[in-house]
């Protein structure tokens, strides 16, 4: 028995070591990069309650399905530098939202929607014309009541023509009914328990893949691999909207989500009317997700969730009518992706956010949109 008990102790030892040593080189030879945002890109902020480190260092960001690189410029933004003041002759405008905009999750800086919009904006304007600045204001996050703190603290800063609230409808609507539900510690941003808690094995996880860049690599291995995929997708589309609020968020038209819709309408009144203060034109660009777009070829939806097209739909049309009272004009988006996504897939497998086609089509929509607030037809 001692000797058997002796051969499993050594046994387990050689595991150990060999799993350090893979651990090291790992880390040595930077296969694998840190799993999730790096150290120090967060600051706690007195008006917005957290924003983005400014000038922070390019640093490697990966995922499962994508490698980029994270930075920020003076002002603590996924952008290049923009002057102060505003040049004579361009056209300033403010995109404000959450990760969408923000575009780590899978493209590099300027293939963000923003940047491929100004690109786009610049290489076909008129001669005489405006030059545009198109700014990527966004963080990792921020519902509407942090883009209206970031607008009113940050105005004159920027002086913007116009303002994009890229409104994310999976979960803004949510996000703009809870309170301190992001903390910064150590340069992190960790969620509060304002969020709940995720299950057990989930939490296991995230801190394993955080420790360990060995199971970080042994995970990405795994999800590559066909069998595990459908079921990958499924749980990480269902994760995204919330199995508690998916029922909430198709049906806002309801009378029960009156107080859902009056939260959001109140934040958006208060965004048009500092705008309107400042000169600037402010419309809304409804961010859709991957569940509400691939709708058409369900073969190719991560999830079925019983909804019909029209029901997928009532979040942009609640949106849309709430802009139509305040006075915001409303960018649609919805059917332009839908429509695009017959051709190719716009969000990565398993992550909810766009894939280079995504910003693409985002791009082309914001670009179209802007434009038309400089025609003079």
């Amino acid at each position: 028995m001692k000797g058997l008990f002796r051969k499993l102790l050594l046994l387990g030892f050689a595991c150990g070591f060999t799993l350090l040593l893979m651990e090291g080189l790992i880390r040595v030879t930077g296969l694998v990069p840190p799993h999730g945002y790096p150290k120090g890109l967060f600051i706690e902020d007195p008006d917005t309650e957290f924003i983005m480190a400014p000038g922070f260092p390019v640093t490697r960001f990966s995922k499962q399905e994508f490698e980029t690189t994270v930075f920020t410029n003076r002002d603590g933004f996924r952008d290049v530098e923009r002057p102060e003041p505003k040049p004579e002759g361009v056209y300033r405008v403010l995109v404000v939202g959450d990760s969408f905009v923000w575009g780590a999750y899978g493209v590099d800086a300027d293939h963000t929607f923003t940047a491929l919009a100004e690109q786009s904006l610049n290489r076909n304007a008129d001669e005489g014309g405006p030059k545009f600045e198109v700014i990527n204001a966004g963080v990792i996050g921020w519902g509407t009541d942090n883009a209206l703190a970031f607008l009113k603290s940050r105005w004159d800063r920027y002086q913007p023509d116009a303002v994009v609230i890229a409104f994310c409808v999976a979960n803004d609507f949510f996000d703009n009914m809870r309170s301190g539900e992001y903390s910064v510690k150590d340069g992190y941003l960790v969620e509060t328990d304002s969020l709940g808690s995720d299950h057990l094995l989930r939490r296991v996880r995230n801190w394993m893949v955080s420790h360990f860049r060995l199971v970080s690599l042994a995970e990405r291995v795994v999800f590559q691999m066909e069998a595990f995929k459908p079921f990958l997708e499924q749980q990480e589309a269902i994760r995204f909207h919330g199995k508690d609020q998916m029922e909430v968020l198709y049906g806002m038209d309801l009378d029960e989500q009156a107080s859902i819709r009056d939260r959001t309408e109140e934040l958006l009144r208060q965004m048009a009317a500092v705008c309107r203060d400042g000169g600037a034109r402010v419309s809304l660009m409804p961010i859709p997700s991957r569940i509400q777009v691939e709708t058409k070829n369900k073969g190719v939806s991560p999830v079925d969730v019983g909804l019909s097209e029209a029901q997928l739909s009532v979040p942009d049309k609640v949106l849309e009518s709430m802009c139509g009272r305040i006075g915001i004009r409303f960018v649609s988006s919805l059917d332009s992706f839908r429509d695009a996504s017959a051709e190719a897939s716009l969000y990565w497998e398993l992550n909810p956010h766009f894939n280079p086609e995504g910003n693409k089509v985002a791009a082309a929509i914001l670009g179209a949109h802007l434009a038309s607030l400089v025609d003079p037809q």
